[in-house]
């Protein structure tokens, strides 16, 4: 009964609730701005027959002396109809005009019952935004978390500025010349400069991380931006001033279309939170809205100071220090033993056994080339490497770089599955986490490129895949993979099986390759030690640098061992692996600036500029789109909408009234532009009856306007469409 009640709870929260919140802010939206044109019509007179909230069959109402007030079945809009206007019927040249019918108004008049829709929706959005800065509302800070290798972020160089705001010179003491002179996680960022609608609209401050992203996306990829930056070190401030260019990448919603970008990844918290949509794991050692305070001893105030000390770690358990909030009292939780997650992911090998070490600079994918910063002789240089030529990385336009989890040697371990999508075919089939991968179709214990590629291939009939569960191997589970932004998914979290040494692939042209080590051979000893983890073997390779290694290998019911002469870094370096406490479905959460409950005339100033700020990003996302520097892909429909507000919803009221007044922007903006049949294109009608003198034939604007319809249907089925492909694999 209790697992029935949370099901029930579950439900109401993250579906029920949340729909109905959509369905009534989406009926606020429209119940303004069909009121805007009621008004001002009642104002000059105009007749007004029918106020309707939706479309299609009335279901309730009330009808007055002369309007009929209808909630209609579809709740997908509105529509004032006024006594003489007519959007969608036939229109006829000699209808009787009556003083209180629409078309006999003045032309000033007309326009301003046109434009009134519009302005209710900006200033119902202008009002929800006052009310939400009174209340005081978390934003994402200004932050770098890092940079995205090869985008213009990544390698300009920064000029630090004096107290007067001019370049320092590097010969005068105080200068920093021990600060790395790109930018750094951390760094905050204040101004940004240059030529541009919203620069120029909106101004040059810096308050929240959105006005750096949508500069971005919003420019032309040949603009040039100044960017200044604030760095602290300890008790002391650091102003710098950096130029910045764009780079066209790939768009962060996956949808495979690329927008300009500078490069800036915005910065994490210290707070952690699950994954949305992830079965939950009894074995989870977090929670979600802990705080990790300390790892291995050493206190994190900061996200960035968090991967400073996982550089540090070795390869044993380390203890985190949580701070967890439960039932509103706040108490540190000690953790004594997390392993963490040990990746090989700076390290690339090439086809014929050479190894590189090195950041990547730049990715082009048309010709399949990534450029690494290595270093020759002491110096750091460039070098191209076809992604061909990489035997542990792949390439595709929705996943960017993907590469083997952990190599050891040229060994690749097994797979574990860290967690399932709810509702996904992995969970639908039984996968659950800690599941260990044993074989997927007709391939023994596939490797993570080898996962990717067989979800590819068996995405037309399926396959079974095998799984390993507290020891027990289960009999197969049935699975057919499917096309999710053109990659095929079963909707499971894979990690590396860390806990047994047992050898999923061997890389060719490796040390593991050359001692003719095989997928499903089984690592027992090293220089006659007992192991029993790979962590066990890392551990143990560090510490026998420039000795031979002996690997007793167990191959069915036989052994063997494998001699490596005078281990070198060539082949094994401890600085290849990184380590994280944290991994998915886990991670930290978007770092923000403390919310700040403001006055009536703060918060009227902040609602004044939230509303321009979406107001001119709107514009100019339409210019963005026209110029073909955003893609289509990147539109969203009703299905879009709805799923983004029922996200809002499940999160807080506060950001489902902040979602809701920028749709009420959005629609204002899309209305008025000059487009047949929605409000700008009525508009534009009047503007050409004030310049001619007369209006334009009922003949033409009947063809307009049936024009007009069609095209806003087919562009309302392209968004839906593209919102279903969205959601379930296009």
């Amino acid at each position: 009964m209790e697992i029935i009640a949370l099901s029930v709870v579950a439900i109401l929260t993250q579906w029920v609730w949340p729909i109905f919140l959509f369905i009534f802010g989406l009926g606020a939206v429209v119940f303004v701005h069909e009121l805007g044109h009621f008004l001002v019509a009642k104002a000059v007179g105009i007749k007004v027959e029918r106020f309707a909230i939706g479309f299609g069959p009335r279901v309730c109402g009330y009808r007055g002396k002369e309007t009929d007030y209808s909630l209609m079945l579809l709740p997908l809009g509105g529509y004032v109809k006024m006594l003489g206007q007519e959007d969608f019927a036939p229109l006829e040249e000699d209808a009787e005009p009556d003083p209180r019918a629409y078309s006999s108004k003045s032309v000033g008049a007309r326009f301003a019952v046109i434009a009134a829709g519009v302005t209710m929706n900006v200033i119902f959005a202008a009002i929800m935004f006052v009310i939400i800065g009174m209340v005081g509302m978390p934003v994402p800070a200004p932050v770098i978390g890092a940079t995205v290798p090869g985008s213009p972020a990544n390698t300009a160089e920064i000029t630090w500025l004096d107290d007067s705001g001019q370049p320092m010179d590097a010969r005068i003491p105080g200068y920093p010349a021990d600060q790395p002179r790109t930018l750094q996680p951390g760094d905050r960022m204040k101004t940004i400069d240059g030529e541009g609608l919203l620069i120029s609209l909106l101004g040059r401050d810096i308050t929240r991380f959105r006005r750096v992203l949508m500069q971005a996306v919003l420019s032309d990829v040949t603009d040039r931006y100044t960017l200044v930056i604030e760095r602290t070190i300890g008790d002391k401030v650091l102003t710098g001033r950096i130029n910045l260019g764009l780079k066209m990448s790939p768009s962060p919603s996956g949808t495979g279309s690329k927008l300009p970008s500078f490069g800036i990844v915005p910065a994490s918290s210290i707070i952690l939170g699950r994954g949305e949509g992830y079965v939950p794991d009894e074995s989870d050692l977090f929670r979600n809205r802990d705080k990790v305070v300390a790892i291995d001893g050493r206190k994190t105030e900061h996200n960035w100071e968090i991967e400073k000390i996982q550089r540090t770690l070795g390869w044993r358990p380390v203890k985190v220090t949580l701070e967890r909030t439960v039932d509103g009292k706040t108490a540190r939780v000690d953790i004594p033993s997390v392993e963490p997650t040990i990746r090989s992911n700076k390290v690339f090998y090439l086809k014929d056994g050479e190894i590189l070490r090195g950041k990547v600079i730049d990715v082009d994918d048309k010709k399949k080339i990534i450029t690494l910063r290595v270093t020759v002789e002491g110096e750091l240089v460039p070098r191209d490497v076809s992604i061909d030529n990489l035997t542990n990385t792949h390439y595709s336009e929705t996943r960017g770089l993907s590469k083997e989890l952990l190599d050891v040697l040229g060994m690749i371990p097994r797979l574990r599955v860290s967690a399932v999508v709810e509702g996904s075919l992995a969970h639908d089939a039984g996968l659950e986490a800690g599941d260990i991968i044993v074989r997927y179709g007709n391939h023994t214990a596939p490797t993570h490129l080898k996962l990717m590629e067989l979800n590819q291939r068996f995405a037309a009939n399926g396959a079974d895949i095998t799984v390993m569960r507290d020891g027990k191997v289960l009999s197969p589970f049935k699975i057919k993979p499917r096309i999710h932004r053109k990659t095929a998914v079963i909707g499971i979290v894979v990690d590396a099986d860390m806990d047994h040494l047992v050898v999923a692939g061997v890389r060719k042209n490796s040390p593991a390759f050359d001692l003719d080590i095989t997928s499903g051979d089984v690592v027992e000893r090293i220089n006659g030690q007992d192991i029993g983890s790979w962590r066990d073997l890392l551990a143990a390779l560090s510490k026998l640098q420039g000795k031979d290694v002996a690997l007793t290998m167990k191959r069915g019911e036989n052994r063997s061992e494998k001699t490596i002469c005078a281990l070198s870094t060539v082949i094994f370096d401890e600085s290849d692996y990184t380590r994280s406490v944290v991994h998915e479905p886990w991670a930290y959460r978007r770092l923000m600036d403390p919310k700040v409950s403001r006055g009536p005339v703060a918060a009227l100033a902040w609602g004044a500029r939230e509303t321009m700020f979406f107001v001119t990003t709107s514009y100019a996302t339409l210019r963005s789109l026209i110029n073909r520097t955003v893609s289509t892909k990147e539109l969203s429909g009703p299905v879009g909408i709805g799923s983004m507000a029922i996200q809002a919803g499940r999160r807080s009221m506060l950001d489902f009234a902040y979602f809701m007044a920028i749709i009420s922007v959005s629609l204002a903006v899309v209305n008025f532009l000059p487009f047949p049949v929605v409000d700008g294109g009525h508009a534009m009608f009047l503007i050409i009856e004030k310049i001619r003198g007369k209006p334009l034939s009922i003949r033409i604007m009947n063809v307009v306007q049936l024009i007009g319809l069609a095209m806003i249907l087919m562009v309302f089925v392209f968004v839906t469409w593209q919102d279903i492909s969205k959601l379930w694999g296009g």
